[in-house]
């Protein structure tokens, strides 16, 4: 059997009356504070059995026997999480596949991809279930859907110096009336993607029908706000996911604009949330403003580090790209939206809406698993949440969204082993998350060291550390 740890500690005394413990256990984590996600509480001095890809056991360390144990991991003053997940990511921002290794190396052992239309990213999910390729688990949209006339208008507005941009969204599907919502949807299942990511819709007709048809044949539909259809009806008609908030106005609808609405009616609707459970990624850390400066100078030191560069020199093209595009028109009042969507975070919580952390990887000066930490310490530190609430919206909520719950998102006996040993408390200070000693990414273990020999890490690791300061 490979050993998980280049060590093996001294096996612990069995005490009078133990637990039985499976004889193929391939490793313990012993005397560890164990995170209760759904109390945001430790659960101390505890050992957490693993076998193959599962865990097979969380007990008191004081009730384990260890004799049958290959390896044991010392726990005492360490914390042990659920592996995270990012639920809105976009892989053909990554560019190649040693990206699935920072997130890794972040704790992050999930992602939810929003839409990669041009990255090879079944073949990474294949690879990453067989066990040939490390990275986290993949849950993917495939293309995204889109209206056929705001895609186009949009690409006969930008330069042809934007080859990134105009060659992303040529690829997604173009829908002009409901009648191409059939075509549509047998290309995502072509493509296997597991859920539906609506972009834009030409019409309520053409929304209400990926709905209905989605629904027939078994896929959430997620996506940005519905720019023709009121909060409350997508709700009410099963739109699981809305992605970064609440913004535009859509023709002809009550109550979009939250800012417009009275605090009871805002209220009401995010009551109306929570009773069908759907869920919004708020992506505080893609709202935040990136001065162009610092988009700039972060790609110019990052080339400077050739192979040891935190991402690839297509990725950083594809940023200086956008800041060309930005040039074009007016740009969006990000400190504004920001300021009314972390206002809008604290009462969503307070009405019992699920929320979701992640970051709209893609965008600039955003990095694989990193930039999710940033979101967690924005979510706590503007949205209000409390550590432990930061914490379930990248760990729970996001199992449950994904229908992952019976084997993700708790540390539980049968549970898969997905898990992020600390060094230091997330409940007390949600930076300590970066203090990572070891991640178990299905069964598999990798210790700090080897984590920081993974490709472009220890640069974006660095980076992101530094900017949390």
């Amino acid at each position: 059997m490979t050993p998980l740890f280049p060590f093996a500690l001294a096996l612990l005394a069995a005490p009078q009356r133990p637990i039985a413990a499976p004889a193929s256990s391939d490793a313990a984590i012993t005397h560890v504070a164990v995170l209760d996600v759904e109390r945001g509480r430790w659960r101390r001095d505890l050992t957490v059995l693993i076998s193959g890809k599962h865990i097979v056991e969380v007990a008191p360390a004081a009730a384990m026997p260890l004799e049958d144990v290959g390896h044991l991991i010392d726990g005492h003053q360490k914390f042990l999480i659920p592996g995270l997940w990012d639920m809105h990511a976009h892989l053909w921002a990554s560019d190649d596949r040693r990206a699935l290794g920072t997130f890794i190396a972040a704790g992050v052992t999930s992602i939810r991809d929003m839409g990669s239309p041009d990255a090879p990213v079944a073949a990474w999910r294949d690879s990453i279930v067989a066990g040939t390729l490390l990275g986290p688990r993949i849950r993917s949209a495939g293309t995204i859907l889109e209206s056929a006339k705001w895609r186009d208008a949009v690409l006969d507005l930008l330069p042809t110096s934007a080859a990134g941009v105009r060659a992303s969204l040529a690829l997604r599907i173009g829908l002009r009336s409901f009648f191409d919502v059939y075509d549509a949807l047998d290309s995502v299942q072509r493509l296997r993607g597991d859920f539906v990511k609506v972009r834009t819709e030409p019409d309520a007709v053409t929304f209400f029908t990926i709905l209905r048809e989605a629904r027939r044949r078994g896929l959430d539909v997620v996506g940005h706000p519905p720019t023709h259809v009121s909060l409350r009806d997508a709700s009410d008609s099963g739109y699981r996911t809305i992605e970064h908030g609440f913004f535009g106005a859509p023709e002809g609808s009550d109550g979009f604009e939250l800012e417009g609405l009275s605090a009871a009616d805002r209220r009401a609707l995010f009551e109306r949330f929570a009773r069908n459970r759907t869920a919004v990624t708020p992506t505080l850390v893609a709202l935040r403003g990136r001065p162009d400066s610092a988009v700039v100078a972060f790609v110019a030191h990052n080339r400077a580090l050739g192979d040891a560069s935190c991402v690839s020199d297509p990725v950083t093209s594809d940023w200086l790209e956008e800041l060309e595009i930005n040039q074009i028109g007016a740009r969006l009042d990000f400190a504004a939206q920001y300021r009314t969507l972390t206002s809008e975070i604290r009462e969503m919580e307070r009405a019992g809406v699920p929320l979701l952390a992640g970051t709209d990887l893609g965008l600039p000066l955003e990095v694989p698993g990193f930039s999710l930490l940033d979101e967690l310490e924005l979510l706590v530190r503007d949205g209000g949440l409390t550590n432990a609430e930061a914490l379930r919206a990248a760990t729970l909520e996001p199992a449950v969204v994904m229908h992952l719950a019976d084997s993700l998102g708790t540390i539980e006996r049968g549970k898969v082993a997905d898990l992020v040993l600390l060094d230091a408390d997330p409940l007390a200070d949600i930076k300590n998350l970066r203090q990572v000693r070891a991640v178990f990414n299905g069964g598999r273990m990798m210790s700090r060291r080897e984590l920081d020999e993974l490709p472009g890490v220890a640069a974006c690791r660095s980076d992101s550390n530094a900017r949390a300061r």
